[in-house]
């Protein structure tokens, strides 16, 4: 148990504890009164703070993304065009994702329809988070002609998305065997001219 310390919010303090808690302990067995108690605060806080238990596992998994989000949109920088950023950097967001395994039990605890469903969900968070990540980089292709104008931001981050869960799901998939399938057939699909995409070397 932690005591509390001044200038950390409640709602902080709870989701730092979460992440202890179901790093140490997993997901079924961590309930509100685990995390309170971890956090050095009351039972009563922690729900004043997040209401329900599921409310504080989507605080959770928003925090997640988006230390995933701030990390992957510091290495898209790296790239020097926008096909290699699609193809590698989307690589790089899937092995992220795997090796968080905080994040994924997260994902498949809210996903009551199922995890696929609840990533793919146009109205859940992570479609978002892949947007905001990616947003910049679809502006700049776009004026840039790289990118299909007809293709629209939103699309954009719902096709990378259902991308990332496809390979989530085929873990059969060798890291160079993702490269080369989203090469072959994601990058024809939004570049205005694929016959001119480069590649890094992978």
């Amino acid at each position: 148990m932690r005591t509390k310390s001044d200038g950390i919010s409640n709602e902080t303090r709870l989701i730092e504890a979460a992440l202890r808690c179901i790093a140490n302990n997993g997901i079924s067995k961590t309930f509100v009164e685990d995390i309170a108690q971890e956090a050095g605060l009351s039972r009563p806080t922690a729900y004043r703070t997040f209401g329900t238990r599921k409310a504080l596992l989507e605080g959770v998994a928003a925090h997640c993304a988006n230390r995933m989000k701030d990390t992957m949109r510091k290495r898209l920088t790296r790239y020097k065009s926008f096909s290699d950023a699609v193809v590698l950097g989307s690589t790089e967001a899937l092995d992220m994702a795997r090796k968080d395994k905080v994040l994924i039990l997260v994902f498949e605890a809210l996903g009551d329809s199922g995890l696929e469903r609840y990533l793919l969900d146009p109205k859940g968070p992570v479609i978002g988070y892949t947007l905001n990540a990616w947003n910049d980089w679809f502006d700049d292709a776009r004026k840039s002609g790289e990118l299909r104008p007809d293709v629209s931001n939103d699309e954009l981050a719902t096709l990378l998305t259902a991308g990332n869960v496809f390979f989530l799901l085929r873990t059969d998939f060798s890291k160079s065997e993702q490269i080369a399938f989203l090469r072959k057939f994601l990058l024809p699909s939004i570049l205005a001219r694929p016959d001119l995409q480069q590649g890094q070397s992978d």
